[in-house]
């Protein structure tokens, strides 16, 4: 699972970009929200929109990794929306202590 900081990059509240309305609309514009028969903006704007939101996502992990440590074998299989919106955690850094301090075994 991704480990979220609190703050991303160090500036900006997780919660902001994922846990309002603002990041329901970016996630929605990621990964589609709506069953079939969505009003047709919803769709043409997912079409146009999803190869910025794919980008993205992709830097949001990339910050996630920097931040987190999580490399190689602690590197996440499913991507950052996903794994959220299915298990949604935020941690505290013993994790990444742990990892910098070569305490992890496994």
């Amino acid at each position: 699972h991704w480990c979220t900081p609190r703050l991303i990059a160090g500036l900006i509240p997780f919660q902001y970009i994922f846990l309002s309305r603002f990041g329901q609309a970016l996630v929605t514009w990621y990964k589609g929200a709506w069953p079939a028969g969505a009003p047709c903006i919803h769709t043409i704007l997912s079409w146009l929109l999803f190869p910025l939101m794919w980008i993205a996502f992709r830097i949001v992990e990339f910050l996630f990794k920097i931040q987190r440590g999580q490399w190689g074998s602690y590197a996440p299989k499913l991507d950052v929306v996903a794994d959220f919106y299915g298990y949604a955690h935020v941690l505290d850094t013993t994790f990444l202590n742990k990892w910098r301090e070569a305490k992890l075994q496994g």
